[in-house]
């Protein structure tokens, strides 16, 4: 794309709806919102552009097996661009742009499968994904708060599971490793820079959520308010449940200089899990002496 041709626009929108993929190599970054809608991929040379229109074309061929399903389905790149989008618009970043950025990255990792996938890996992969543009210097500030929409919106689709499903489904039903974090910009009682457990310098503090995380079923944990209302002698935390749909709630009691008390959500995958969520958290707390309750 040397520039913005009526005759490739033309031909774009022609492949777009036929299905086909279509693959935009902007060496002049001339950035076109128009022909990036009717794009699966953008980039800046021809040689990364056929080398995403491989990985598309490759694509094609998957089945996708779900959890529980006996028949896989094809793999459709649009269902998952609109997923993408629609986190994309809940965040408030670009829903043309960033679905473009993140879709050949998710298909290249997920190549060399034999034409199957699974709905797990191609959740994982999007996690990861979107972790490593986010601390890419290039794309952190494009990508933003998708993740974690992303990730809601999942859960929010997923929300018709049975009142009760069995241990050993919820562990298969688990798709994505779990990020304990601060919100984007917050502070917490051990200071700012939570990205991850590691981050944490308590190291008894970690173990409450070492300990939390290992539940099946849960998507994240952030970290909320925090002060020195509440105190406990030893470190240790409590969870207990809440009418925010799939969020429990929990508190670690630590002894810091900003605080005593961080308070923290757990987002789960199933709202129907919560109660079962809430009652493991405890019982692994309790077997590891870090009940605070």
């Amino acid at each position: 794309m040397w520039r913005e041709s009526i005759g490739t626009s033309i031909g774009m929108v022609h492949a777009h709806r036929s299905g086909k993929p279509v693959v935009v190599a902007d060496p002049n970054h001339l950035r076109s919102q128009v022909l990036a809608f009717y794009a699966d991929a953008l980039e800046d040379t021809a040689i990364k552009a056929a080398k995403a229109l491989k990985a598309l074309l490759g694509a094609e061929r998957w089945q996708v097996a779900k959890l529980g399903d006996r028949t896989a389905e094809r793999f459709e790149r649009r269902k998952l661009v609109s997923s993408i989008a629609a986190a994309c618009a809940s965040a408030g970043r670009n829903d043309i742009i960033v679905p473009r950025i993140v879709l050949p990255k998710v298909i290249e990792r997920l190549e060399g499968r034999n034409n199957e996938v699974t709905s797990r890996a191609i959740a994982t992969t999007m996690q990861q994904t979107f972790e490593e543009l986010a601390a890419d210097e290039s794309y952190g500030n494009t990508v933003e708060g998708v993740l974690e929409r992303w990730l809601a919106k999942k859960a929010e689709k997923n929300s018709d599971l049975p009142a009760s499903v069995p241990t050993e489904t919820v562990r298969e039903y688990q798709e994505v490793s779990v990020r304990v974090h601060t919100t984007e910009g917050h502070s917490n009682m051990w200071g700012k820079g939570v990205h991850q457990i590691g981050d944490i310098p308590s190291g008894d503090a970690r173990r409450v959520f070492e300990t939390i995380v290992r539940v099946p079923g849960i998507t994240e944990v952030v970290l909320k308010e925090f002060g020195h209302k509440e105190f406990r002698e030893h470190v240790g935390g409590v969870v207990k449940d809440s009418s925010i749909q799939y969020v429990l709630v929990g508190k670690v009691f630590d002894r810091c200089k900003k605080g005593t008390v961080q308070t923290f959500h757990i987002r789960v995958q199933a709202d129907a899990e919560k109660t079962r969520i809430r009652d493991q958290c405890e019982s692994a707390l309790r077997k590891a002496s870090l009940w605070a309750g």
